[in-house]
C-alpha cells in the first residue's frame, strides 16, 4: 500500500501533489476553527475598538509616528576609512604574502600599493567585499631583492590605476592607510670584493 501511495506521488507533477496537498490540509479546517471560537472572546472587544472612530485615529496616530521614525530617524555615517590588517608593520615576510584589510563605506574600491626596490609604488588590485578587502598571493618586491625594506599603503576612493603600474607619488583618494614597513625573509647584501 506504501509503495503504491510512493509512485503515485512520484508520477505525480509538482504543482499537482502540492494543491493535493492544499486540498488535504483544508479538509481538516476544522481545528483551525476550534482554536479560533477559543480566542473569539478575547479578539471581539480589540476588533471592535479598531473599527470604532476612535480605534481609527490610534492607527493613524501610530502610523503617522512609525513613518515619521523610518523617514527622520538619525543614521550614523562614518567618514571614510582604509586600514592593512595584515601584514602587520615591521613584519618580516617571503616574496609572496596574503594582505588583508578593512575599508569603509563597504564595497568601496581599494588600491594596494608597494615601494619597491626601484623606488616606485607598484599598484595592485585587492578584492573587496563588503568591508574587508584582501590581494591572497601578493608578490612583494622581485624575487631576487634589491632592497630589504619594502612599504605598503592602501589607498581607497582614488582614481583606478592599472594593476602593476608603477608611479613616483601616490595618487590622493578618500582615505588613505597608514604606512606598513616589512622585511624580506631572504634579503642577502652582496659586497664587491
Amino acid at each position: 500500500m506504501a509503495l503504491s501511495k510512493l509512485k503515485t506521488k512520484l508520477a505525480l507533477p509538482p504543482i499537482i501533489y502540492l494543491l493535493w496537498k492544499t486540498i488535504n490540509a483544508l479538509s481538516n479546517i476544522e481545528w483551525l476553527v476550534t482554536k479560533s471560537m477559543l480566542l473569539q472572546p478575547y479578539i471581539d472587544p480589540i476588533w471592535s475598538f479598531l473599527l470604532s472612530p476612535a480605534g481609527n485615529l490610534i492607527l493613524i496616530v501610530v502610523s503617522v509616528i512609525w513613518l515619521g521614525y523610518l523617514l527622520l530617524r538619525p543614521t550614523t555615517t562614518f567618514p571614510p576609512a582604509v586600514e592593512i590588517l595584515s601584514p602587520k608593520n615591521r613584519a618580516l615576510i617571503d616574496l609572496h604574502t596574503e594582505v588583508l584589510g578593512l575599508v569603509s563605506p563597504a564595497n568601496s574600491s581599494v588600491q594596494l600599493f608597494i615601494y619597491s626596490g626601484d623606488n616606485l609604488w607598484h599598484t595592485k588590485h585587492p578584492k573587496v567585499v563588503a568591508h574587508a578587502w584582501t590581494f591572497p598571493n601578493c608578490q612583494i618586491g622581485d624575487p631576487i631583492p634589491a632592497k630589504e625594506e619594502y612599504k605598503l599603503v592602501a589607498i581607497s576612493g582614488a582614481k583606478q590605476i592599472e594593476s602593476d603600474t608603477k608611479i613616483s607619488d601616490l595618487p590622493v583618494g578618500e582615505a588613505q592607510s597608514q604606512e606598513i614597513i616589512l622585511y624580506r625573509k631572504n634579503f642577502r647584501t652582496t659586497t664587491k670584493s
